[in-house]
């Protein structure tokens, strides 16, 4: 009896053949989901940073048009150069029922694998409202007058660069 008790016995201690293969099914089950997590979150990564590049460089172009004057109702498009090849921008400036006010839609689009994506954006301008601050000038009576754009109206610190005149981010692939 000591010989099948004996073997009993090791068979018992170890994995079979058939376990072994279970397990690792399990984990390469495991792994194929934990990867595809992975890449859905980097997916959704990449289309918040087109995104936001998307927002900033409209708020650019707006805001270099605004700067610009001399806006007329109309359509205006092209890119954004080299530096974001794949965005383009359309503004379409149109009068409204009150005089002198402009509406003005930006739309910037960019292609991702092939979905197009695209950020819209739209604002009023008044070009022909300007603050007037009149002070009297020491200079033989003459008043000094000195005019700017009308409240509101935007003028981005440090230049034409992205909101707050930070340098808007470079362009993934």
């Amino acid at each position: 009896m000591k010989g099948p008790a004996r073997l009993r016995h090791r068979r018992g201690s170890g994995f079979s053949l058939l376990e072994l293969v279970v397990a690792i099914a399990i984990l390469a089950i495991g792994m194929v989901g934990a990867l595809q997590a992975v890449t859905q979150g980097l997916n959704v990564s990449g289309e918040a940073r087109d995104r936001t590049v998307g927002i900033e460089l409209a708020e650019q172009k707006l805001a270099e048009r605004l700067l610009q004057g001399d806006l007329d109702a109309g359509r205006e498009e092209g890119d954004f150069g080299d530096d974001y090849a794949r965005y383009r921008w359309v503004l379409d400036t149109d009068s409204t029922d009150t005089d002198g006010l402009l509406r003005l839609h930006i739309t910037v689009s960019w292609k991702a694998g092939v979905r197009e994506h695209a950020v819209d954006l739209e604002t009023c301008y008044a070009p022909d409202a300007l603050v007037s601050d009149t002070t009297p000038s020491t200079d033989m009576g003459t008043d000094q007058t000195t005019t700017g754009p009308a409240a509101g109206a935007p003028t981005p610190p440090g230049g034409l660069g992205g909101p707050g005149g930070m340098a808007l981010p470079p362009a993934g692939p």
